[in-house]
């Protein structure tokens, strides 16, 4: 984690400690400056990691009741995974489109830092990054996509699992047509 992130980490979560003093409950806090969590940049690391290790990526696909078992190239597991935290909400003009809330789940001891959009059509539904509060480690990034093209909608829900995983659940709806969902877990897991 760059030391500005880390310095950014523990400035919330000394703002979620004396917000939270006296009082066991979540709380949360509402990013005003806009400084948001670098989610691309991490990916990066991890394709990284991915690349320098002797792994395979293996791909689960269930689609219809039918699953397969694929090894997929690292070079088209990168392309992949170097689109999931596409369009950059941590750029401008989208920047500002964008609310962060940061808090400290006591149950799950994670912080969890969430955007979601102002707009209600934005591409990136959702971006939720859960820290480990003593390690600063990225535990999840989960990010929520929709695009919506012509009579059809569909929606991507993301799960980074770092250094194990992604998973990729595709929802197609098409008007007129049954729904159709496809599940993609991607494992070079050594943990």
């Amino acid at each position: 984690m760059k030391m500005k992130s880390i310095s950014r980490l523990i400035f919330t979560l000394s703002l979620w400690w004396l917000a939270s003093c006296g009082n066991k409950e979540s709380k949360a806090y509402v990013q005003e400056n806009k400084e948001f969590y670098p989610v691309a940049a991490h990916i990066h690391t991890e394709l990284a990691v991915i690349d320098s290790l002797p792994v395979a990526v293996f791909l689960y696909r269930s689609e219809s009741g039918v699953t397969d078992t694929t090894i997929i190239e690292k070079s088209a597991f990168r392309t992949l995974a170097e689109n999931i935290a596409q369009p950059d909400i941590t750029r401008e003009p989208l920047k500002k489109d964008y609310r962060e809330t940061v808090f400290m789940d006591a149950t799950l001891n994670l912080v969890t830092m969430s955007y979601v959009p102002v707009d209600e059509s934005a591409e990136i539904r959702r971006i939720d990054v859960y820290i480990h509060p003593e390690t600063e480690q990225v535990k999840t990034v989960y990010v929520e996509k929709r695009v919506i093209s012509g009579d059809s909608t569909t929606v991507r829900k993301i799960i980074w699992s770092t250094g194990r995983q992604l998973q990729v659940t595709t929802l197609i709806s098409k008007e007129g047509k049954e729904d159709k969902a496809i599940q993609e877990v991607y494992n070079w897991g050594m943990q």
